[in-house]
């Protein structure tokens, strides 16, 4: 009896998936980095590796291993022992080479899984030859049980004799595809973009689920993806990925859809940046039957953690010049990539220490990129800017004062920037205690970096004054000397160029992400619209608040300017260091940052900040006061969900349906 029907008769491949962590961590393609001198059957199945994404695992052939497998002098042998063709028989040699050239996948479906030998099996090959059924064929759909006769592989049956495709046959060869067909991810020349079937098996051999981290739009996870599945144009030292699960929404199921889409619209145009300080988009993959897909992001694998873990990792620093120069580094990179992105028009809308990842390198202390861009916007209308973007998903905390307005500008990034410098030099100067001061100063009250309060008929709105009094207390540091000390001018661009209210006449240019474009397909490039200046939308800022925040552009150039500085004084901190305390703030009750019960907080209306509530939409008069407006200006979520709901279905059936594989 052929190896082929011992090995078929013998195991149940739907469910072998039993192996040990080291077959995960092989560096050869399968369960053998080297093929066996066994039967051809044997050698597929030594090859096959295990898929542990799903709950129940499925194994596969990676991807190239079948090019060292089928060749002419294996696949011979396999055909031989059908009819009575001799081995050097001219049509058999022709349909070996067929098989090696175009029919690998095929081949291996009909041998190693269907367990077709013999006359059966070259009388299949032969029919695909005839008919140039190749690899690229591949796959097959499923077989509808109500128009039986229809499929496919029906029309390889032949004329005369017994056909060869049963509808067992034709259901077994489309469940066994898969295994042979895993997509291989990533590319800078293509899309980065995958519409899969529920049946895919996808190239993840190791799941690692103590380091799962939660963000504002979904869950992460780290995988181990078998290299042969990663484009070698990636040029990925390391195979562990980030894979992004999209989470539903509270009602609505097209919410993870909507949110995808211009997720991966914002991050196929941030691959082509290829910035360092960026995090690179590997994949965007959808998974499942129409209408009930799951979405997902791959990424590379921070294995740091992110900026909070990067403080917590060093919970009392030590300021050492070498130390100082590489935080600045990463810093000026961070700031490099703001102007990179929104040169191209884009507006993160949610940067927070916890969206900045932290990947371990040759560096000194790693590098720092930005990520989760599921709250980022891009390109601007004109015929809908006044309307302003909503901020669902913006962290309180980090969100910039005009965001009250309803209106979003690429400069609320800088405030939001200036926020993470702000507490990042606390932990420079008094480490991790620091941090945990500062950030129970903020529950102490409604947490934001800025605050509002009544002044001459007005809501005017100013940096909290908690930042205000850790500030002051922060110049008082020998450290901290503005133009002598790194630290000093760090603190000093924070104060009066980055954390502060008041907008230039540009306003950073209103971006928003318009139906329009959600209605594209998520690769798509949008047309970019440019709208200078609002100059009728102001907020009302404190009377000393004269100075304007400063646009990304001038951010990276402060920051060279301080990377740049070469004397050895301005880096070396420690003869300064007099062991300065923590500052004792000591505010008074009409200290505290809340205003006297200003309209918006007032019991009769919506709270201004709660997990399950969208930010308030308050618009502003002429004089600049901040009006409410709340009640009247919020948009029915109703409305705003039957709207979101025909958006993603028509995306469903206008742009992805002819690249669904079911």
């Amino acid at each position: 009896m052929p190896a082929t029907k011992r090995l078929a008769d013998k195991y149940d491949y739907s469910t072998q998936s039993d192996y040990s962590d080291d077959a995960s961590d092989s560096d050869g393609p399968g369960r053998n980095s080297e093929p066996s001198g066994g039967s051809l059957v044997d050698r597929i199945f030594e090859a096959e590796v295990p898929s542990e994404f799903d709950i129940t695992s499925s194994t596969f052939v990676p991807e190239g291993c079948l090019d060292i497998l089928i060749t002419r002098d294996a696949v011979i042998p396999e055909l031989s022992e059908g009819d009575d063709y001799d081995d050097a028989s001219d049509e058999l040699d022709e349909l070996a080479i067929f098989i090696e050239r175009k029919a690998k996948k095929v081949f291996t479906i009909l041998v190693r899984y269907m367990g077709w030998e013999g006359s059966k099996l070259v009388r299949a090959m032969r029919a695909f030859k005839d008919h140039d059924f190749t690899d690229e064929s591949l796959p097959v759909p499923r077989p509808k049980a109500h128009n039986p006769g229809s499929h496919i592989l029906d029309s390889l049956n032949p004329r005369k004799g017994r056909g060869l495709w049963s509808a067992p046959s034709i259901d077994n060869f489309f469940h066994s595809q898969w295994r042979v067909i895993v997509p291989v991810f990533g590319s800078f020349t293509g899309s980065v973009f995958h519409d899969l079937g529920p049946y895919h098996i996808l190239p993840f051999i190791r799941r690692f689920d103590s380091k799962a981290a939660s963000g504002s739009f979904g869950t992460v996870h780290e995988y181990r993806i078998h290299p042969n599945h990663i484009s070698n144009q990636l040029k990925i030292k390391e195979i562990s990925v980030g894979v992004k699960e999209l989470r539903p929404g509270h009602a609505d199921s097209w919410e993870p859809a909507k949110s995808w889409v211009k997720e991966v619209a914002v991050l196929q145009q941030l691959n082509t940046i290829q910035h360092n300080h960026i995090i690179r988009c590997i994949a965007a993959f959808r998974r499942g039957e129409p209408g009930r897909k799951k979405h997902y992001l791959m990424f590379d694998w921070a294995d740091g953690g992110n900026l909070r873990d990067f403080w917590k990792a060093m919970p009392d620093p030590t300021l050492t010049p070498q130390f100082l120069k590489a935080v600045t580094k990463q810093l000026l990179g961070l700031a490099d990539a703001i102007c990179e992105f929104q040169s191209k028009f884009i507006r993160h809308g949610d940067l927070k220490p916890e969206n900045i990842l932290w990947f371990k390198n040759d560096d000194p202390i790693g590098t720092l990129k930005i990520a989760d861009w599921g709250g980022a916007v891009v390109n601007t209308n004109i015929a809908t800017e006044l309307r302003g973007t909503e901020t669902v998903f913006a962290t309180r905390l980090y969100e910039a004062p005009e965001a009250l307005t309803g209106k979003m500008f690429r400069l609320n990034d800088l405030w939001s920037m200036g926020c993470i410098m702000f507490e990042l030099v606390t932990w420079l100067l008094y480490g991790i205690d620091g941090l945990i001061e500062l950030n129970k100063e903020f529950r102490k009250q409604y947490a934001a970096f800025y605050q509002i309060e009544r002044k001459e008929g007005l809501e005017v709105v100013e940096v909290h004054k908690v930042v205000v009094k850790w500030m002051d207390r922060m110049t008082q540091d020998p450290r901290c000397q503005a133009g002598a000390t790194v630290i000093g001018d760090l603190l000093d661009l924070i104060r009066t160029r980055l954390l502060v209210v008041n907008l230039p006449p540009g306003l950073g240019a209103l971006v928003e992400f318009t139906s329009q474009q959600s209605s594209q397909s998520p690769t798509a490039v949008p047309e970019i619209e440019v709208w200078d200046s609002d100059d009728n939308i102001r907020i009302s800022v404190a009377p000393k608040a004269n100075a304007e925040r400063a646009p990304a552009t001038e951010l990276v150039l402060r920051m060279q300017a301080i990377y740049n500085n070469n004397q050895e004084s301005y880096w070396d901190v420690t003869e300064q260091n007099d062991n300065t305390p923590l500052p004792e703030l000591e505010l008074r009750a009409d200290e505290s940052g809340v205003p006297d019960q200003p309209s918006y907080l007032q019991e009769d209306g919506p709270p201004l900040v709660g997990k399950d509530n969208n930010p308030p939409s308050a618009s502003v008069d002429e004089r600049g006061g901040i009006l409410d407006e709340i009640r009247r200006g919020i948009t029915s979520t109703a409305r705003r969900r039957m709207r979101d709901l025909r958006q993603i279905r028509d995306l469903d059936l206008k742009l992805l349906g002819s690249r669904r594989l079911d």
